[in-house]
Formats: structure tokens, C-alpha cells, sequence
């Protein structure tokens, strides 16, 4: 057992977690799992985890609001790791498409171009 969560707690929350969004957690990333859950908890006013997990099978925005919690945004998506050939590409495949755009419009054609 670690922190907050039981071992049947955890599988139970890691399991619901997993059907409703593809997000897995295993034993290495527990922690973070049980500190949000934590923080849901006493953000709800509940006195256990149980409460909480009725809660989320219960009510779709809970569900939501716990996902949103214990996903990571990840904002330096490729940014760091392009080398400059890779961002001299993709910059000119943007601009290529956006070229494109005003004579699709002016040739009536509306469909989505890239």
C-alpha cells in the first residue's frame, strides 16, 4: 500500500481511468494518481475515496474533471527536438498550403485543403 490510495483502490480508479480515456497507470506513475485523486477528494468535500469513485460513475463532468486532473499537458510538443531541416520542412509545407487556400476559394471549391 502508498499513500492514499489502497492497492484495490488504485487498480479500481486505474481501471475506470483506463475505459473511459486509454490513460494508463502503473505502479511507477501511482503517485501522481493518488496526489490527484487526493486533491479531488478534498476539493468535493468527501470523506473517502469511495465517495469519490460513486461520484465519477455517477456524473459525467466528474469524470471529466478527474481526467482533466491527471493528464499531463504537454506543451513543448517537438519543440526542442526538430532539427532545423525538419523545421524548414514543415514550415514550408504550412506556407505551401496556406498558398493554396485563395484559389481554392476563388475556384468555388470550399472543401478543407490541408
Amino acid at each position: 500500500m502508498s499513500g492514499f490510495l489502497s492497492d484495490e483502490e488504485f487498480n479500481l480508479f486505474r481501471n475506470v481511468i483506463y475505459a473511459e480515456s486509454g490513460i494508463t497507470f502503473s505502479s511507477t506513475n501511482r503517485s501522481i494518481l493518488d496526489s490527484r485523486l487526493k486533491e479531488r477528494v478534498r476539493e468535493k468535500g468527501l470523506n473517502s475515496v469511495q465517495e469519490y469513485y460513486r461520484l465519477i460513475t455517477s456524473n459525467r463532468e466528474e469524470m471529466k474533471s478527474l481526467l482533466d486532473s491527471v493528464t499531463t499537458n504537454l506543451t513543448r510538443f517537438l519543440r526542442k527536438s526538430l532539427t532545423p531541416c525538419a523545421k524548414r520542412y514543415f514550415r514550408g509545407a504550412a506556407l505551401s498550403s496556406m498558398e493554396m487556400i485563395p484559389r481554392r476559394i476563388s475556384a468555388g471549391d470550399m472543401r478543407r485543403s490541408f
